[in-house]
């Protein structure tokens, strides 16, 4: 093909995920790196010349263990493929225009003067937007495409500092005015179209993706015991209070409610899990134990609301985690879900008269066969139409219309 395809985002080289995570923060830092692979194993069937150049998001020093300068290196995203990972100074302020300066020689280095090249962009951050933008500027050959991940004034909420929020609105100025020189976009809601102002440019819908590759194998419990699991950030705005407190409601020994993860809840989370000994609070645990369990488990729980803006320009990845596990979920109607993702799970519209904890009752006294049955239709649902390859299909296609 005469075509060169690039992708410039913040992934982590598989040989050095575990010093780069380290330097990210977790929860976020991981599902970002997920889902950058999962679009790279979907590209790579589309676009096998494809290119990566990453100039990873990790937290700025000086929190504690963070680096002061990350190396570059040279890496492999599958075998053959010469790809690179941008070094960078890491102080606050410094580090963006070093992660900027540093992305724009690699750019001029890698993209061919007089060849069409398309760039797609990860992840709205003013360094990657301005460097590419400003090359695209002089070459009339390239074109780019943004995947918007999420919408960055909604990042801000609580912030105070002047300084900070000066230097916040400079990289809004920035994030802007380059948006509007984007080519393309893939955005996970499709009511991003208004804050980013796509108007008429092409966009396309991809609301995540499942990599079939993250699959465990398990075995079921058999102690006759009936658990309820939710795991993900703990911040309250994510609603597991919600969860806890429809869970005491219950008086059924035989339930158990497990909760896995991080978050500002944490405290009032084990002090009901003192209070009450079916509750079962495990803290942080790696990813190959939470998606063993979400399958071992027989009800796994999204309890956040639609309250709050932000919920319109989010798609919980936990939502396609879930689904994919097999076991039944019970989730609320969020405006950032598609609308094909009800059939396959249970749903609340709002919380009324308790309606959590009805709809939680109701699910675990249903039989355990049209459970299995009906969770088995959902991971069916995800495995076939939201693997990297289907996914990156829509985006394949409205690339060939630029």
């Amino acid at each position: 093909s005469f075509m060169e395809y690039l992708f410039v985002g913040g992934l982590y080289p598989h040989e050095r995920l575990n010093e780069i995570s380290a330097q990210g923060d977790n929860s976020m830092g991981i599902a970002a790196n997920a889902l950058q692979w999962s679009l790279l194993t979907g590209f790579d069937k589309f676009y096998p010349n494809i290119k990566v150049i990453t100039v990873p998001y990790i937290s700025t020093f000086p929190k504690k263990n963070k680096t002061i300068y990350l190396k570059k290196s040279f890496f492999s995203h599958k075998k053959g493929s010469k790809d690179l990972c941008v070094g960078f100074f890491n102080f606050p302020l410094l580090r963006i225009i070093s992660r900027y300066i540093n992305l724009v020689r690699t750019l001029k280095k890698v993209v061919y003067k007089n060849k069409e090249t398309i760039i797609f962009i990860y992840g709205i951050h003013s360094p990657f937007l301005k460097a590419v933008t400003k090359l695209c500027e002089k070459n009339k050959l390239l074109k780019t495409c943004l995947i918007a991940t999420d919408i960055p004034q909604f990042n801000m909420i609580g912030k105070k500092n002047p300084i900070y929020l000066f230097f916040k609105r400079l990289d809004f100025s920035i994030i802007n005015k380059s948006i509007e020189k984007i080519d393309s976009f893939v955005l996970l809601s499709k009511y991003m179209c208004e804050p980013l102002n796509v108007n008429e440019r092409p966009w396309t819908l991809i609301e995540g993706i499942y990599n079939i590759t993250d699959d465990v194998e398990t075995l079921e419990y058999n102690d006759g015991l009936k658990r309820v699991l939710y795991s993900g950030s703990l911040h309250e705005r994510n609603g597991i209070m919600n969860l806890i407190n429809a869970f005491l409601k219950t008086d059924n020994n035989d339930y158990r409610l497990i909760i896995c993860g991080e978050g500002d809840s944490k405290t009032k989370i084990i002090a009901a899990s003192e209070k009450d000994k079916r509750i079962i609070y495990k803290g942080l645990i790696n990813r190959e134990e939470v998606l063993e369990l979400q399958k071992k488990c027989d009800l796994l729980v999204n309890p956040r609301t639609s309250d709050g803006e932000y919920t319109k320009y989010s798609f919980p990845s936990k939502t396609m985690e879930y689904l994919a596990s097999g076991t039944p979920t019970l989730m609320y109607k969020l405006p950032g879900i598609p609308e094909e993702y009800y059939e396959y799970c249970y749903s609340i519209s709002n919380d009324v008269n308790d309606s959590l904890y009805h709809k939680m009752i109701e699910v675990l006294n249903t039989p355990k066969d049209e459970l299995k049955c009906f969770g088995l239709k959902a991971r069916d649902f995800i495995i076939k139409n939201k693997n990297p390859v289907n996914q990156c299909e829509k985006i394949a296609k409205m690339i060939n219309q630029l």
